[in-house]
């Protein structure tokens, strides 16, 4: 499904050739798919102070699961609230409509809709032929969709010319810049030494899933050695982010690691967010990145 998200967010400017009130009325909306609505559940033992006030709250509140109410994501659709990103290798669509405002007739309506890059300047409308007229009250509506190929500022140029009832020639443009990230940005760093640089202790992730359950732990194992010639004292801690947590206590101690011992870690950890996730798993002053899928 997709929704009509705002534009004030990208960089508008309008363009006139006379500084003067238009007949017609220009709107640009980025489409977007919407998000689900995510709550912030705050609870207590029956015994504090509050008692049952909180889990009433919860459950008076439209946004929760009923049933459920202490799940982060609700039932409901977040429409976007500002212009968002735009990555690499996706489909930009934009919702553009011309209204016409006046009470009065208007003739000749042209819509153009370009998209400058750094290289090219690409025309995306559907139709590059006139509107006869456009009543009072009465819009034309169109939707455009180009898929970005170059990162970078891009620019979305929107123009109308029209003709009024007395035949006066009329024209204005407006202007939408926005920019194009990369989706990944993958650096290789190279280490000139005769050993692999893995210092103290080497952190390896020996099974994780590929694709897990939004809201559901799912289990991984972690494998850390000591690569020194000292007895190591190990401690685990763990960092939530706001896509992924962990289920467990943090600080846990792991005891005391041998010289080339290793020790294997079960952990579980539970994802709120839909997509691709990239997770830093930290032990003592060293870590690791891992990645997987998670899916509603």
């Amino acid at each position: 499904m997709q929704v009509k998200g705002q534009s004030t967010a990208a960089d508008k400017m309008d363009v006139s050739q006379a500084k003067q009130e238009h007949l017609l009325a220009l709107k640009v909306m980025r489409l977007t798919k919407p998000t689900l609505f995510t709550n912030m559940p705050v609870t207590c033992e029956d015994r504090d102070l509050p008692g049952d006030l909180f889990v009433r709250l919860m459950k008076d509140d439209p946004s929760t699961v009923k049933g459920a109410e202490t799940l982060i994501l609700g039932e409901m659709l977040t429409l976007p609230q500002n212009f968002g990103n735009i990555f690499l290798g996706e489909t930009f669509s934009s919702y553009i409509s011309v209204h016409n405002d006046s009470n009065q007739v208007v003739k000749d309506i042209l819509v153009k809709a370009d998209l400058q890059t750094s290289s090219q300047r690409l025309n995306l409308s559907a139709s590059n032929s006139a509107v006869s007229e456009l009543k009072p009250e009465c819009c034309i509506d169109d939707v455009i969709h180009h898929e970005v190929k170059e990162i970078g500022t891009h620019i979305l140029v929107c123009a109308v010319s029209y003709t009024t009832q007395t035949g006066e020639k009329l024209y204005f443009r407006k202007f939408f810049k926005f920019q194009v990230l990369k989706p990944l940005d993958v650096k290789t760093k190279f280490y000139n030494a005769e050993a692999p640089g893995y210092g103290d202790v080497r952190l390896s992730l020996e099974l994780i899933p590929d694709t897990v359950s939004l809201e559901e732990p799912f289990d991984i194992t972690c494998k850390i050695t000591n690569c020194s010639e000292r007895t190591m004292d190990l401690v685990l801690e763990m960092c939530n982010t706001r896509s992924v947590h962990w289920c467990g206590v943090s600080g846990r101690q792991l005891g005391k690691l041998s010289p080339s011992a290793s020790l294997s870690i079960p952990l579980k950890l539970l994802s709120s967010v839909q997509g691709l996730q990239v997770r830093q798993t930290q032990t003592s002053s060293m870590g690791f990145f891992h990645a997987f899928i998670a899916k509603a």
